[in-house]
């Protein structure tokens, strides 16, 4: 019975029954698993409202007040707290909705970088973030993208064995980098010269 390591332990019983009469050359294999399966939350978008407006201008503010006020009695007088709090909530959201929108995504965090799409030719933006890491990104990151290069990295629940062999590939790679910053030119064989 082949399983994925991933579920090694789900597994906790296997049993064959090589008598089991089903009319075939294979040998049914019965086992028992134990499984805890997470439950697929949705993500919650969040939407988020331009308040800003209302804090500076104020004959917003006034319709937004008006507003709500128009919305919230036009639904009605509820007994229950719940359902009072879903007019309330609902009548917030329309008013919110329909007299100052959304709040905009600001273009404050965004750069050009210089570069235009090959496909659409628009100019490409990015995070002024992602672009600070891509421009004064360290050693560190650069030496780990180039040993993941040459990874011989073996399977192994010894933590001092992972360790060994990404420090012997670290060596390997610093051997490299001085070998390189120290051989200025190409070393010809003799047989090659025609003597």
């Amino acid at each position: 019975m082949m399983i994925s390591k991933r579920y090694r332990k789900a597994l906790l019983l296997a049993k064959t029954y090589p008598s089991a009469d089903c009319y075939s050359d294979h040998v049914p294999v019965v086992g028992k698993f134990k499984l805890k399966l997470k439950k697929n939350s949705k993500p919650f978008t969040n939407i988020k409202f331009d308040l800003a407006i209302l804090k500076t201008n104020q004959t917003i503010r006034e319709k937004y007040q008006i507003s709500v006020q128009n919305k919230f009695e036009t639904l009605g007088d509820a007994e229950e707290v719940e359902q009072q709090w879903e007019n309330f909530k609902s009548a917030k959201m329309e008013a919110a909705t329909e007299i100052h929108g959304q709040e905009k995504s600001s273009d404050l965090n965004n750069v050009t970088i210089g570069k235009t799409n090959l496909v659409t030719k628009e100019v490409v933006i990015k995070l002024e973030a992602v672009h600070q890491y891509n421009q004064f990104m360290g050693a560190v990151d650069r030496s780990d993208q180039m040993v993941t290069n040459n990874a011989f990295k073996r399977c192994t629940l010894k933590w001092w064995k992972k360790a060994f062999f990404h420090m012997f590939m670290l060596g390997m790679l610093n051997a490299y980098i001085v070998h390189k910053a120290t051989v200025t030119r190409k070393r010809r064989h003799k047989f090659l010269d025609g003597t």
